[in-house]
């Protein structure tokens, strides 16, 4: 349930608590179903389980090898299905909100870099059975700031810097949405809360998808300046993310996924080199992961 950098933390609280009291309390998919161990006194035998994705390979690079690992955690809250379930609760809890943590194993050094994504943090929703129902944002202006801001302010206590990047069409039935979502930002003016807009359907159509270079190209500064996690053999912390990627399209699906590994390989390449592999900006071994997935 945990990331490298929340792992290292609790490590450093040095407690001799359960597995499942460092658990973060997000993912902890299990948590209701173990309470009946605790009260059988039982605590040693909960383990938290994920609802997500783990994906481990060994790839050689240079006659060098490294494990590569994808790790993504979907929130318990604000959980449901496509469609039936938008936007933000009165929590603060978005839709498919899900944490995306790719993971470096070195000769013993370990890198991780974190991604989020999740539903746009306003009240909306869609109904009926068309096959792309038109999104109906609630017009309550102050409860839909309130509760941007609620989200937001949870978001940066845990991840500190949010670089927004919104990939909704700015025409046709996402525009209102997306307009909404940019005003709220703007709103805001927090320096932790960066906005983007990414257009991707317009931006690639065709096809077109190497477009999207554009778009790492424009947030380069942010995305060297956040950094991402490392820490060395001794477990000493070599360097720290200070801010995620929150990436979301209507669904918080395909074009999301697409988005993602961009910045996910981006951000590849420089722990690579950090590494000490001699490489350029496009690797074929490394395209192939990201294109076809981990075998």
């Amino acid at each position: 349930t945990n990331t490298l950098s929340r792992t290292q933390n609790n490590k450093q609280k040095k407690t001799d608590n359960p597995l499942f009291m460092n658990a973060d309390d997000r993912f902890f998919w299990n948590k209701v179903i173990s309470e009946s161990f605790l009260s059988s006194r039982l605590a040693d035998w909960i383990l938290p389980v994920i609802r997500g994705s783990v994906q481990i390979c060994t790839i050689i690079l240079q006659k060098r090898s490294f494990v590569f690992v994808l790790i993504s955690r979907r929130s318990r809250y604000r959980a449901g299905t496509r469609y039936q379930t938008r936007g933000v609760d009165t929590s603060g809890h978005v839709a498919n909100f899900i944490e995306t943590e790719q993971l470096l194993v070195v000769n013993g050094e370990w890198a991780s870099y974190v991604e989020t994504r999740g539903s746009i943090p306003l009240l909306w929703g869609q109904s009926g059975y068309k096959y792309t129902p038109i999104p109906r944002l609630n017009p309550d202006k102050e409860l839909n700031k309130k509760l941007f801001i609620l989200h937001f302010e949870q978001q940066t206590s845990i991840y500190k810097s949010q670089i927004i990047v919104n990939l909704l069409d700015q025409r046709g039935i996402e525009a209102e949405l997306s307009q909404a979502f940019k005003e709220h930002a703007t709103m805001v003016a927090d320096l932790n809360i960066r906005y983007t807009e990414f257009d991707f359907h317009n931006e690639t159509k065709g096809g077109r998808f190497d477009n999207v270079y554009r778009l790492v190209e424009q947030l380069k500064p942010l995305l060297n300046d956040t950094m991402y996690f490392q820490i060395n053999k001794k477990g000493d912390v070599v360097c720290e993310q200070t801010g995620v990627i929150r990436t979301n399209c209507l669904d918080c699906l395909d074009r999301t996924n697409l988005v993602q590994s961009f910045f996910a390989y981006y951000t590849l390449i420089l722990q690579l080199k950090k590494f000490g592999f001699s490489i350029e900006e496009k690797v074929p071994v490394l395209e192939k992961i990201f294109k076809e997935g981990i075998e």
